[in-house]
């Protein structure tokens, strides 16, 4: 079969020689030029909107409406009540006016009908809330001229037809912020003592000085946090000539003959991205393949392509969450990766999880996010400032003191995207922000991401969906790591030949096993000259082979930030009642068990030792339990802050520092608890050899209540819980989530209680028993516990004047009795139970030296063997304890290059 003009080719259908193939450059060739006179045309639609008898035109693509002082249509906070602080938004695409309802309290009407959206076509009166303030709107549509390249501003934005902007370094598309005659000396900063003074968080106090030498200009850093570039380069000092410039945070300075002009390219900025080629180590397979793209100001790009097409892995090369492999990018002409510390505060990145913790309230979350990522030293008042603006600019005032976990999905990604708004940044990256939404919510957050193209930012995301891709500047194809199509959807349509754009899925799966066509076709194409190839300048990628810069951490020192987020934990865990009373209420019903398990009316000191077991086993589940997953939940958290200014240590301190505190009540509750209930109990008369020689003196405080000094327990019991902190963090710092780091956990309890010496093992087994018991922080507890609960030199003197049967400072070497009062071998079989019971020596080990009973010479078995005090425990413990924390600090710092 033979297509007809026309008509595209199907599968099957032979084209004819000569018949331009859809998807290739010839096809693109052959469309019609527009002649040079033509001129393109939009449609512009004039809003008129009637408010108390007075008329406000707008010419705009965005009008709000609300309590919100810097709403379009502000009302007055204090009367008109029934109106929301964000109540509801005008938003113009194609020439087609829409009203939406921002989630108002009292909801929005027209003409008396609720509605939650409503295309206008002019003359609707249209009601804030039932018997709320009422206003009146008309619209004209005009044809006008559509923008030409390079000139469009944030006001002239047109949706679907913003063109390529030819030359931003210093063009009319940048605007210039004043001229500053030149002196022989000059200074640039925030102070109001420089010559230049910026209004900016990312620009020092003093930040650089200028020298006039000659017909040179010296541009010197003074010191300043974020650093001075010039080409692309951050420079401590050097000469530019006239016409040269030089860049401080957003904005960029050009020295003329007479002074210097400076450019703010907030509302400007743009990405060049050459050749980004990501490789699988183990594979050699792709993730990207040589992709170069040119991202002008105030674009919105989205990012398409069938899965695992390397999507999400662009977006994280374009925004330095993990870097390319090869390539560049370059951000205002400034190299992205060498320069990453310096020039991070411009992107702003939403992953396709939360960054934000569900158990705080919106105001919280931005309240910890802004004192953690706004420049030290930046007033109170500024950043409540900022919070309120982003609250605003996102439409979520009127939310703000709910918890995160009660909002929609959508309002939850729209406070993600406020985290990022906070620091100002120039440009957003999102992975996925639609994905989960319905398609209400999903229209929603594409005209929020449009919403924001208006307000000067670049946005950048990745889609799954075409419902709404006219709203897109641009849209970007990948196919198996390569880039199949960057242009607006029009052209897309074009050069693929398809009617509707998601048969472009279709036009993919024919060229399947073949993908390196499309790359070749579409990079052969006129559209790939003018949206990349005569847009970039490959010059500018030359500092590439430069190793990165390590730059100096902009953000809160390392132990305000320990401060802050010591706080925010705390708030999180308190928040979380269920939770958290779950945690506590387990060591009052442990504390039962072992009062019930384990009776006091026992002749041997057996009971007492696996009470002892059980309590200091105990404590290490509680620390360990406590901490198994606290790292793992809130890993995207946790990446997205350390691309920010997050240190390692300040993070893993924050969350010892709390969950030792909740260790700390655990044991506390349990040990008092059994303190408590034991103290009633009595002890039955041991058998007559021990009675006689002083063993029921000793029995008795062993054996009655708890024995030992409560503080000495509670201190041991403590260090036992830190361990189980620490072997908690590690095994959440290790684990991929959740779900693993607490199958990890038994894991880890199970050894601590077969090495803790309660357990026999076979004597040729005792070199592997020693070795491994050093390691494990049960063996030191229990060992401690048993120090602590052994007769003090005035306990060991029975009623008849007689020693106990043990020295509690002898280091374990010698059991003694008095020469006078040795027993015979009928009452050495009586008390070899007790003793053994009690240092958990087998009594076969026992031997008779000189009329004294002692181990052998050689026998060693564990800490209890070599110990010389009898805070050795406690010592042994608190290492143990700093030698995870430096263990959790090196996995994450590991977890860290690795994502790199």
């Amino acid at each position: 079969m033979t297509p007809q003009p026309g008509m595209t080719p199907q599968p099957g259908m032979t084209p004819q020689p000569g018949t331009p193939q859809p998807g290739t450059p010839q096809a693109t060739s052959a469309q019609a030029e527009p002649s040079p006179e033509a001129t393109q045309t939009v449609s512009q639609v004039a809003i008129t909107i009637e408010k108390a008898g007075r008329q406000l035109e707008f010419k705009k693509q965005l009008v709000r409406i609300g309590r919100d002082p810097n709403a379009d249509i502000a009302f007055d906070p204090n009367t008109d009540l029934l109106v929301s602080f964000n109540h509801a938004k005008i938003v113009v695409v194609d020439g087609l006016a829409t009203l939406y309802d921002l989630e108002s309290t009292n909801g929005t009407y027209i003409n008396g009908e609720q509605i939650a959206r409503r295309d206008l076509v002019g003359g609707e009166t249209v009601e804030l809330g039932r018997g709320g303030p009422q206003l009146r709107i008309m619209l004209e549509t005009s044809q006008v001229a559509a923008p030409k390249a390079g000139k469009a501003t944030a006001s002239q934005t047109v949706f679907g037809a913003v063109a390529p902007v030819a030359d931003l370094s210093l063009g009319d598309d940048v605007p210039k912020i004043g001229e500053y005659p030149i002196k022989p000396t000059m200074t640039i900063g925030r102070s109001d003592s420089c010559d230049i003074v910026l209004d900016s968080m990312y620009v020092s106090s003093k930040h650089a000085r200028l020298d006039q030498q000659g017909g040179d200009l010296q541009v010197s850093d003074a010191g300043s946090a974020n650093g001075v570039f010039v080409g692309g380069e951050k420079v401590t000092s050097t000469a530019i000539s006239i016409g040269g410039e030089f860049t401080i945070g957003p904005f960029v300075f050009k020295y003329g003959p007479s002074a210097i002009a400076v450019y703010d390219t907030r509302t400007s900025t743009w990405v060049d991205a050459f050749e980004l080629t990501r490789t699988d180590a183990k594979t050699k397979r792709n993730f990207l393949d040589q992709i170069s793209l040119k991202i002008q100001p105030r674009e919105f790009v989205c990012i398409l392509g069938p899965s695992g097409c390397g999507k999400s892995t662009l977006l994280k090369s374009l925004n330095g969450y993990t870097r390319a492999d090869d390539g560049t990018v370059l951000l205002n002409n400034i190299n992205f990766y060498n320069n990453y510390e310096q020039v991070k505060h411009q992107v702003g990145y939403v992953p396709q999880d939360d960054i934000i913790h569900p158990q705080l309230t919106i105001q919280r979350t931005l309240h910890y996010a802004a004192k953690l990522r706004l420049p030290p030293g930046t007033p109170k008042a500024k950043r409540q400032e900022r919070i309120q603006d982003v609250l605003s600019m996102l439409e979520l005032y009127d939310h703000r003191n709910k918890p995160v976990y009660k909002l929609s999905g959508g309002q939850r990604k729209r406070v993600s995207i406020a985290v990022e708004l906070l620091t100002e940044p120039a440009i957003i990256y999102l992975d996925e922000p639609t994905s989960g939404l319905d398609p209400n919510l999903e229209e929603k957050m594409m005209i929020l991401l449009r919403d924001l193209t208006l307000r000067g930012k670049t946005v950048v995301t990745v889609t799954h969906t075409l419902d709404n891709i006219h709203l897109a500047d641009k849209v970007t194809f990948l196919v198996d790591g390569k880039l199949a199509f960057f242009g607006d959807a029009d052209q897309a349509r074009s050069f693929f030949g398809v009617e509707k754009l998601p048969d472009v899925y279709k036009r993919f799966e024919e060229r399947r096993g073949n993908t390196d066509s499309l790359k070749e076709d579409f990079k052969a194409s006129q559209i790939y000259a003018d949206n990349i190839a005569n847009q970039l300048s490959p010059e500018l990628a030359a500092g590439a082979t430069k190793p990165p810069k390590k730059g100096k951490r902009i953000g809160p020192g390392p132990f305000k930030q320990f401060w802050v987020l010591t706080q925010r934990y705390v708030e999180i865990i308190t928040r979380d009642v269920k939770n958290t009373m779950i945690l506590l209420i387990q060591a009052p019903l442990v504390a039962l068990f072992v009062v019930l398990a384990v009776r006091s009316d026992q002749a041997s000191l057996g009971p007492t030792s696996t009470m002892f077991l059980i309590m200091s086993l105990s404590a290490l589940w509680f620390g360990c339990s406590n901490a198994a997953r606290e790292i793992t939940k809130e890993e995207a958290i946790y990446a997205r802050e350390r691309m920010v200014n997050m240190r390692v240590i300040p993070y893993v301190l924050s969350k010892f520092f709390v969950l030792q505190f909740l260790a700390l009540i655990q044991v506390s509750m349990m040990l008092t608890i059994v303190y408590f209930l034991r103290s009633g109990f009595t002890l039955s008369e041991p058998p007559g050899p021990c009675v006689q020689y002083g063993i029921k003196a000793c029995g008795m405080l062993i054996l009655d209540g708890v024995p030992g000094s409560f503080f000495e327990h509670l201190g041991n019991l403590y260090l036992t819980a830190l361990n189980g902190v620490g072997l908690g963090l590690l095994v959440s710092a290790i684990a991929g989530n959740s779900d693993k780091a607490m199958s990890l956990v038994p894991l880890i309890l199970i050894p601590q209680v077969l090495f803790s010496g309660s357990f026999g093992i076979p004597k040729a087994d005792e070199h592997i028993k020693r070795g491994v018991g050093y390691a494990m922080a049960l063996n030191w507890s229990l060992d401690q516990s048993k120090r602590i609960s052994m007769c003090t030199p005035e306990q060991e003197s029975g009623p008849d004047g007689c020693t106990t049967c043990i020295h509690a400072y002898d280091g374990f070497k010698h059991k003694r009795l008095k020469k006078e009062d040795q027993p015979d071998d009928a009452r050495c079989k009586a008390l070899l139970p007790v003793m053994s019971s009690l240092v958990d020596f087998p009594e076969t080990l026992m031997v008779v030296e000189d009329g004294l009973y002692t181990l052998p010479s050689d026998h060693d078995d564990g800490p209890a063997r070599r110990a010389h005090k009898s805070y050795l425990g406690f010592i042994v413990q608190g290492a143990m304890v700093l030698l995870m924390l430096i263990l959790v600090c090196i996995f994450m710092r590991l977890k860290d290059r690795h994502n790199r």
